[in-house]
């Protein structure tokens, strides 16, 4: 499994994640955004499931 779905895994069992995005690939902007668009669209994914019952 790789360190961005580790991360994103946990990020929706906790609302924690790595502030730096070192998981994610391309330097600190590129990574970052990466991180952002991978979180919200695991959240609104989960959000989505949950509210389907």
């Amino acid at each position: 499994m790789s360190p961005c779905i580790r991360l994103v895994e946990r990020y929706l069992r906790t609302g924690n994640t790595d502030p730096h995005h070192t998981a994610w690939p391309g330097g600190f902007l590129e990574s970052a955004q990466r991180a952002r668009n991978d979180l919200r669209n695991a959240l609104a994914s989960e959000v989505q499931r949950l509210a389907a019952g």
